[in-house]
């Protein structure tokens, strides 16, 4: 089996997810430092002004994507020789609506009377996002090349000037405002650094208009924007209402839970970044690939996913207490139904992508739609009535019911696949893991990790869940 899979195609695949892998964990590990940080210096009060201003701030700057980038990827991935047209009809566009996006954020929130100080980090935190989604152009051909390294090295250095200026000003008293600068200033030299990457090794650029063009690909992007729009909606439209609806502390206690969720969701999003490429190559030319591609891909989601949830539910306390400290043990209840969440939630993203690698991204735009009107309506119900617990119980149903969706048009795409079979054996693994941190629980919150991942995967091979494909994979991604 091993000869067969070992393709180019999956040795890029498995390359590129080495890349990945190692610098999201290095850059997570840094947003991390930084929000603990900003918890531990500015309370609970000040991680909830911080989670609104970029979450409010994210509705509107991420309205300005239309798609873009997704569609770049996918169209770029099948014909090489598009990169550079595309480039340089879509960089005055993109421009362009960023700049007309930041204005409209800047108006909403000036007309919602929010206190100043929260208008001025919505303002800051919408021109740091306009330099990131700037950027988002030039990682879209570095994702259709497949040239991961370059978008890791960036976002690498964008995470190191973020964290460790940011962190020195807040410990030496700068206050939240500082911090808010130097995050622009990060996303700025993150944008430079893609556009040096991506005209010194892939392709030329320029500054093009063509408004016959613009017509044409905002048209064939727009399922992929609206799926964006209802992504980011979802994603952050609880922290957006819990600000309007309760205080801040309030949406601090959430979003402690919630930036640990994010952490996971971004790793357990990397081997989807890695394969959407590939899945769109593969489409059209081989069912079977495609297939294959995405069963194995299901798999092995399950098995990150599995003991990630209940690791994060079963250590919750633990966990809360030892990265915010007392004044967050709110945040606890939170993170375990948050964590219910994410499983979910890795798994939509990988149906969701395969849909678009179909050409059937519109099915993939009615079910994010669908579950971000859900999640809204559960919201305004059960903010009021159990306040931040209320909208991480909003966050399960809806993820649930995007699932059974996501699940429901595969199945008719001929991407049919057994879950029970699947998940199965990373379910046994994951309860006997869970039994053993039981009788372990005494020990340190470091330490327990490790040794659940260990009687986990020791469990997972034992049954034969994992085999040598499975852990020369492990290896050959990690030692990249």
């Amino acid at each position: 089996m091993k000869t067969k899979s070992e393709t180019p195609a999956s040795k890029l695949i498995v390359k590129n997810l080495g890349f990945l892998f190692n610098g999201e964990v290095i850059s997570q590990l840094l947003t991390l430092v930084l929000i603990i940080v900003i918890s531990r210096q500015l309370g609970d009060v000040g991680l909830g002004k911080y989670s609104f201003a970029f979450s409010f701030a994210a509705l509107f700057l991420l309205l300005a994507d239309f798609g873009l980038p997704t569609l770049i990827t996918k169209e770029v991935a099948k014909n090489k020789n598009l990169a550079k047209d595309h480039l340089s009809k879509t960089l005055t566009l993109k421009f362009v609506l960023n700049a007309l996006t930041l204005l409209i954020t800047v108006i909403v929130i000036f007309i919602s009377k929010r206190d100043f100080e929260t208008v001025l980090l919505v303002l800051l935190a919408g021109i740091a996002m306009f330099f990131y989604n700037f950027g988002g152009i030039f990682r879209s051909i570095v994702q259709a090349y497949e040239s991961m390294k370059y978008e890791v090295i960036s976002k690498a250095i964008e995470r190191t000037i973020a964290a460790a200026v940011g962190i020195y000003l807040l410990l030496n008293g700068y206050g939240i405002v500082s911090l808010f600068l130097t995050l622009i200033i990060s996303n700025f030299v993150y944008s430079i650094i893609l556009y040096f990457f991506v005209s010194r090794k892939i392709s030329k650029t320029g500054i093009s208009f063509d408004t016959g063009y613009w017509k044409q690909t905002v048209k064939k992007s727009f399922p992929f924007w609206l799926t964006l729009i209802f992504i980011s909606f979802y994603a952050r439209i609880d922290t957006v209402m819990l600000g309007f609806m309760t205080d801040y502390a309030t949406t601090g206690w959430y979003n402690a839970a919630y930036r640990i969720i994010d952490v996971f969701i971004r790793i357990l999003f990397l081997p989807i970044i890695a394969i959407f490429p590939a899945l769109s190559k593969f489409h059209g030319v081989s069912l079977s690939k495609t297939k294959l591609l995405y069963e194995k891909s299901f798999y092995y989601m399950l098995v990150l996913s599995v003991p990630i949830v209940t690791g994060l539910i079963f250590l919750s306390q633990k966990i809360i207490l030892t990265i915010y400290g007392n004044q967050f043990i709110n945040s606890v209840i939170a993170l375990q139904i948050l964590g219910f969440a994410l499983f979910f939630t890795s798994m939509n993203f990988l149906m969701g992508y395969l849909l678009n690698s179909i050409d059937k991204q519109k099915l993939f735009t009615i079910t994010t739609g669908t579950a971000t009107v859900v999640n809204i309506l559960l919201n305004l119900i059960l903010i009021p009535l159990y306040s931040y617990i209320g909208a991480a119980i909003a966050t399960v149903a809806s993820e649930i019911i995007n699932f059974s969706m996501l699940y429901y048009f595969t199945k008719k795409s001929n991407f049919s696949i057994n879950i029970l079979k699947l998940v199965a054996k990373p379910l046994i693994a994951g309860i006997i893991m869970l039994i053993g941190l039981y009788y372990l629980t005494g020990l340190s919150i470091i330490i327990l990790p490790i040794i659940g991942a260990i009687i986990y995967f020791s469990v997972l091979f034992i049954i034969k869940g994992l085999g040598k494909e499975e852990i020369d994979l492990v290896k050959s991604f990690i030692s990249k």
